[in-house]
């Protein structure tokens, strides 16, 4: 039977996520003949790698490449170009999928036509802290992040991209590869140009996965940051610019810091200054309070909008940073 379905997964240091990852695909409905699982690792240094030549030993349709460049759009790229599948699915390490995820998600790109079709993302963690599950529930809630509602009464809707993504093969050979000058954020560069070519990117809200979040602020932060900087630093690679709304941090951020430069010169920047910050509280408050009524637990009213504070000025400070990178290159090629 011929393979089907190739389902690409990078992967570095992730031993305390890639099983999961795995078991997940091993309980699938789709037929493991019509299917092979690709994992690049990017020559990891914990024990991932050991874990997944166990898969690798025990499923024949599991198999591990080396990506010694360690980046993520390189991994795409040498899983794409080993594919055998009609279908090629990009499928992250941090993730768990329902056992008809695969199935789904090939008979959505079959009838629909579309180039590119994935579904919701649903977030969890692995910590039982009240950290863990404040950045969880600020990872699913309206503030800051555009979602999708459930109900949306559609079998699908166009979108700009999706998570993982399950693609026509022919796709790569139309639109080009991934670019790997782009560390992060590579999958929504790659998108865009699929959409200028003609493209259709479709999210049917039945298919869903499961992303596990990072567990700590510092953490988050971190992960934040990294975004802020590649959503703005893409553009030395990229031909598109990102969304308008990926700036937003930026130019919240830029704003907040101008008034207060400007206040010690006139006094009515401090009341605007002022009318900023009440609204961005007003806004990150009430959501927090809710989160908090509807858990029964009111730690989350404080929790919550820390971890709203971090997500936004992390990635509105690493925004900055990627306008710095725009103008003065960095003297060691960025990774991770």
């Amino acid at each position: 039977m011929p393979i089907i379905a190739t389902i690409v997964i990078p992967c570095r240091n992730e031993e305390k996520y890639i099983a999961i990852c795995l078991d997940s695909l091993e309980k699938q409905s789709f037929p493991k003949e019509s299917m092979e699982v690709i994992v690049v690792d990017g020559m990891s240094k914990d024990g991932t790698r050991s874990i997944v030549a166990g898969y690798e030993r025990r499923c024949p349709w599991v198999k591990m490449m080396d990506n010694p460049l360690m980046t993520t759009p390189c991994a795409f790229n040498i899983g794409i170009k080993a594919a055998r599948g009609e279908c090629i699915m990009i499928m992250g390490a941090h993730a768990e999928y329902p056992r008809d995820y695969i199935s789904k998600c090939v008979a959505a790109l079959k009838s629909s036509g579309a180039d590119n079709v994935g579904g919701m993302l649903m977030v969890k963690t692995m910590a039982d802290t009240l950290t863990a599950k404040a950045i969880v529930f600020s990872l699913s809630s309206l503030f800051k992040s555009r979602r999708l509602d459930e109900s949306v009464n559609r079998p699908f809707i166009e979108v700009d991209t999706v998570f993982g993504g399950c693609y026509k093969k022919d796709v790569f050979k139309r639109v080009g590869m991934f670019n790997e000058g782009i560390v992060r954020h590579q999958d929504m560069e790659f998108n865009m140009r699929l959409k200028k070519s003609g493209g259709r990117i479709l999210m049917f809200p039945d298919i869903k996965s499961c992303y596990y979040a990072k567990s700590s602020f510092k953490e988050l932060a971190k992960h934040e940051f990294s975004d802020g900087m590649w959503v703005v630093y893409m553009i030395k690679f990229a031909k598109f610019p990102s969304k308008f709304r990926h700036y937003l941090p930026f130019l919240f951020i830029l704003g907040a810091f101008s008034l207060a430069i400007l206040s010690f010169i006139w006094w009515p920047f401090v009341v605007l200054l002022a009318i900023l910050g009440a609204v961005y509280f007003a806004a990150n408050l009430n959501f927090a309070a809710r989160i908090a009524a509807r858990e029964k637990n009111p730690a989350y009213i404080f929790l919550i909008p820390l971890a709203f504070t971090v997500r936004y000025f992390g990635f509105g400070l690493g925004s900055i940073m990627g306008v710095a990178r725009l103008f003065i290159p960095p003297r060691r090629k960025i990774k991770y």
